[in-house]
């Protein structure tokens, strides 16, 4: 789940801007091949339900294929005999719970470390404009020599 939250591959959102049509047919045939690993597989028609319900409601629109397979991949190993569009669509729910549980924590944990080295990324940044680094040293050395003065 972290890896395909970390992943750089566009959203589902992203991809059915770019042709709606593949992108259902993408989601549809991936849900169907997963579904030969049951007892019965999904029609066509059930398969493309849950495409459209993936794509129409926006906080499905964030997940990636990556999410997609990790869910699929999910589903395979459930101890479910029988799979319905309602099974998978509270799978992708659950997931996306998950998922957005994760991504919190990992963006707690980013801003923790980023607390912690302000200093590195200012320091980042100086060397970055090379015109005003060596300004900035001349002007730690003025305040050093200045507060060691008053002492």
């Amino acid at each position: 789940m972290h890896q395909a939250l970390t992943v750089g591959t566009p959203s589902l959102g992203a991809l059915s801007k770019i042709n709606e049509d593949k992108a259902i047919t993408g989601i549809k045939n991936l849900f169907k091949a997963v579904s030969m690993y049951f007892d019965n597989i999904l029609p066509d028609g059930k398969a493309e339900v849950i495409a459209v319900e993936l794509l129409s409601k926006y906080e499905y629109r964030s997940l990636r294929l990556e999410d997609l397979v990790v869910i699929c991949k999910n589903l395979k190993e459930s101890d479910v005999f029988k799979i319905t569009p309602a099974r998978i669509l509270r799978e992708i729910k659950k997931y996306s719970d998950n998922r957005e549980k994760l991504a919190i924590q990992l963006s707690k944990q980013s801003s923790d470390i980023a607390k912690q080295s302000v200093n590195y990324q200012l320091e980042a940044r100086l060397q970055k404009h090379f015109k005003s680094a060596p300004n900035a040293n001349r002007l730690a050395s003025k305040r050093n020599s200045v507060s060691n003065k008053f002492k």
